[in-house]
């Protein structure tokens, strides 16, 4: 089964050897080994509502310096044209090595390019910053799952906290931001990069009968829960007749629906 992935990189920079860790939502780790990456230091399941792997790397060569700083953020967005990568974890992984050696930003350089990964795009070296592009991945990922508009605000926070910056990078990483956000909400936030699945016109019609068959249900759930509460509830009483049988009007007023739904759901729920 292929797995979905989703990443969180970090990074800490306070020991003299320095980690970065990501987290693969998936069954295996299949996505990883097809993309050739190196053998993680740590590799660990992490149990919940939903299967997923977090994988660690140890790293040498990460000074905090602007050049370094800027080479780490290439590979962190070559990270995010490769995999979906949704934040960045900032703790290292509590459990044993599968491998103690200590690996080299460069290491990591077999990543795809941004060329090689979105072959259909127009690629110039006057568009070739990776930030640039991975904030568009994000963005249009975020469209596709969201069904449309991607706010400003999630955007920002994860540029930041997916990127090594200092206080002048900011503004610069900022600017990223805005622009590419600004560049989607002028075009009604349609895509670029990906294609939206194709259906042809029996797969739409059954799509849509399911939909609606879907909304029906729910809604019909709705209205039994609603007139079970009233009915079952300490007032239940106040929606009795002198004679003891239900005032069919009183309820249907108090839930603006029908008497003839009312007395259709307290038929069914044997009230």
């Amino acid at each position: 089964m292929q797995c979905i992935l989703a990443m969180i990189l970090s990074m800490n920079t306070n020991h003299a050897i320095e980690y970065f860790t990501l987290l693969l939502k998936g069954e295996d780790l299949l996505g990883i080994l097809d993309e050739n990456l190196p053998t993680p230091n740590k590799i660990q399941l992490m149990r919940g509502l939903v299967p997923k792997f977090a994988i660690m790397y140890h790293i040498a060569g990460y000074t905090g310096t602007k050049k370094s700083r800027a080479f780490f953020n290439d590979i962190v967005a070559r990270f995010c044209l490769t995999l979906p990568v949704q934040e960045r974890l900032p703790y290292e992984l509590n459990t044993e090595y599968q491998t103690e050696r200590i690996y080299h930003l460069k290491e990591f350089q077999s990543l795809k390019s941004l060329k090689t990964h979105f072959g259909a795009i127009n690629y110039t070296p006057k568009n070739n910053d990776l930030i640039f592009w991975s904030l568009k991945v994000y963005i249009e990922q975020n469209i596709i799952s969201l069904g449309g508009f991607v706010p400003y605000q999630t955007v920002e926070i994860w540029a930041f906290g997916m990127f090594e910056h200092k206080a002048k990078d900011k503004s610069t990483l900022k600017a990223k931001c805005r622009s590419v956000w600004n560049w989607y909400n002028d075009r009604e936030w349609s895509l670029s990069l990906f294609s939206r699945e194709k259906k042809n016109k029996e797969e739409i019609m059954a799509t849509r009968l399911e939909h609606i068959k879907k909304v029906h249900t729910e809604r019909e759930e709705t209205t039994r829960k609603k007139i079970m509460n009233i009915c079952s509830g300490m007032f239940a009483d106040d929606y009795k007749k002198k004679n003891g049988a239900w005032n069919f009007g009183k309820i249907a007023e108090d839930l603006k629906m029908s008497r003839n739904t009312v007395s259709k759901y307290l038929k069914e729920l044997n009230f």
